[in-house]
């Protein structure tokens, strides 16, 4: 019994010198550099794990680079990899080390990461893929590969680059190029400043205008503008502090003997703490309108006085008068352009803000972080439908100014539709509430783009008798029905209605009880198309509450 006793203590010290030995063997192998990793048996299998005793210059230097990098077995096992693919993949270290790469590719790409693989053992090549993170977010990037084979032991070397700001920058980019065109391509004068008043932004008419560019320039110094009819200047200064400016007429003197006119707009431009970045500025140019206003004016007089110096030649009267109202009823269709013109602006005020908007968040949502493939793909489909709704409104309005050459049948509903369609921004900028009422939808045969002008002409009308009289809670009310083989329609607001004693006169030319404001010929045109142009008849009478017009075709 002690010899075999003695036995087994010799084999059991031998077995123990061996592992001894062994051990040692690691740990001059470890400290001389000559191993990068070892395999640990864990109750949940083997791991890998690198050894910082390892590192060398070229660690050092794959551990500062901006890419990940990682050394790949064949198989596709990761055997060591750098800090920043970690970040990349949002996981610590050891969950890395000794799993498959392919554990952490998008599953859709996971064929291209095979064959990436494959080809990756004999020549460099390269892919681009998506690869997660644990809270399944979707990184795009290139996985570039090369094989291995240092001191005997094969594998491949990865190297992967994150495309995610690269993809960010370029639809941020292409987005701010969209809105820097669509501002310069305006048809009116657009000026976006910053939160010190410098123009930052132009539309190209702004250069036209001034004979040069204003960029950079504070818009006080560059625009003189002058309000109404008094000697007062605006000043940027206002949508900066947050006072609105609304369909202000200004005057801007140019040259020594021009003065322009224009409709001037002005609202504050906002980020998502409600703070002032700056504004946007737009001016409608009415020179043309006012000209023609000027006009009117002056061919009235001259006719009175015509008339009351040659009371004698009535028949030369009468013809000189005929020729001045045609060319009345020319300008005040000028007139009617330059209000289409303000409508075009009410209807893109709100679409160029939104999209102002839209653009200024992208730099914001990127500086926190937060601006994701998702985000940013639904900010761009945002401001392309805004494009595409401006584009549209254009659309309209070149359509209602071809005039009809005949008669067509058409449908009473879509005629009153397209009209409010041209007027409803203006309305709903006034806050002025207009509803419609389909009793019927009678079709008739006539001028739609001129009946469509005559209801432009009353709703015009009504808009200005309820910001006159400061009406509270403001509202017309258009009803459609059929009245035996005739169509009824009747447009009422509640404005207080029209004084009795000139509510005969109101369809007369020249007629107006708006002072220097109105031309006295937009009824007159209604009264003309209606019962000249297409049989019918044109009405006005009082309500409880105000006017109510009834056109019957």
């Amino acid at each position: 019994m002690p010899v075999e006793g003695s036995a087994h203590n010799r084999q059991k010290k031998e077995e123990l010198l061996l592992r001894l030995h062994e051990a040692e063997a690691v740990l001059d192998a470890i400290r001389n550099g000559e191993v990068d990793a070892v395999v640990v048996r864990t109750p949940v299998g083997e791991k890998v794990f690198t050894l910082e005793g390892s590192y060398h210059p070229s660690c050092v230097l794959v551990e500062t680079m901006n890419e990940g990098a990682c050394t790949l077995a064949f198989d596709g096992t990761i055997l060591f990899c750098n800090s920043r693919l970690c970040t990349m993949l949002d996981r610590p270290l050891p969950e890395i080390l000794g799993e498959p790469f392919l554990r952490f590719v998008v599953p859709s790409d996971a064929d291209a990461f095979d064959a990436i693989l494959h080809k990756g053992r004999q020549e460099r090549c390269s892919v681009e893929i998506r690869i997660t993170t644990p809270e399944e977010k979707w990184i795009p990037v290139i996985f570039s590969c090369r094989p291995l084979d240092q001191d005997g032991k094969e594998g491949i070397c990865a190297v992967i680059t994150d495309l995610s700001e690269k993809i960010r920058l370029d639809e941020t980019i292409a987005s701010g190029n969209l809105a820097k065109s669509i501002i310069e391509q305006a048809g009116e004068v657009i000026v976006v400043c910053n939160e010190e008043g410098r123009v930052i932004r132009a539309s190209q008419l702004t250069n036209d205008l001034l004979g040069k560019s204003p960029m950079g320039e504070h818009f006080d110094d560059v625009y003189r503008l002058t309000m109404g009819e008094t000697e007062r200047l605006f000043t940027v200064a206002d949508p900066l502090q947050r006072r609105f400016r609304r369909n202000e007429e200004v005057r801007l003197k140019v040259a020594a003997e021009t003065i322009l006119y224009f409709l001037l707009n002005a609202a504050p431009l906002t980020d998502d703490g409600d703070r002032v970045i700056g504004c946007v500025v737009t001016l409608t140019d009415i020179t043309y309108r006012k000209e023609a206003e000027k006009n009117l004016q002056r061919a009235r007089e001259e006719l009175e006085q015509r008339v009351a110096e040659r009371t004698l030649d009535l028949a030369r009267t009468v013809r000189e008068l005929r020729e001045k109202e045609h060319m009345l009823l020319q300008q005040s269709r000028l007139a009617a352009m330059g209000e289409m013109i303000s409508n075009i602006a009410h209807q893109w005020r709100q679409p160029l803000n939104a999209l102002g908007l839209i653009i200024q968040e992208l730099p914001m949502v990127l500086e926190e972080g937060e601006l994701t493939p998702e985000f940013l793909d639904q900010s761009v489909a945002n401001a392309m439908m805004l494009v595409q709704h401006m584009s549209s409104t254009i659309d309209d309005f070149r359509n209602f100014f071809k005039p009809d050459k005949e008669k067509v049948p058409f449908r009473l509903s879509q005629v009153v539709g397209n009209a409010v369609k041209l007027i409803e921004a203006s309305f709903d900028n006034r806050e002025i509430e207009i509803t419609l009422h389909f009793q019927d939808d009678p079709t008739i045969v006539g001028y739609p783009n001129e009946y469509s002008q005559v209801i432009l002409n009353i709703l015009n009308n009504a808009k200005d008798a309820v910001e006159a009289r400061g009406t509270e809670k403001p509202m017309v009310e258009i009803r459609i029905a059929a009245l035996g083989e005739k169509s009824l329609l009747t447009i009422t607001d509640n404005a207080g209605g029209i004084p009795e004693e000139i509510i005969y006169k109101v369809f007369d030319p020249h007629f107006t009880t708006k002072d220097t404001q109105g031309t006295g010929i937009g009824l007159f045109m209604a009264k003309n198309i209606i019962e000249k142009g297409m049989n019918g008849r044109v009405s006005v009478r009082n309500t409880g509450t105000g006017a109510e017009f009834t056109i019957e075709v």
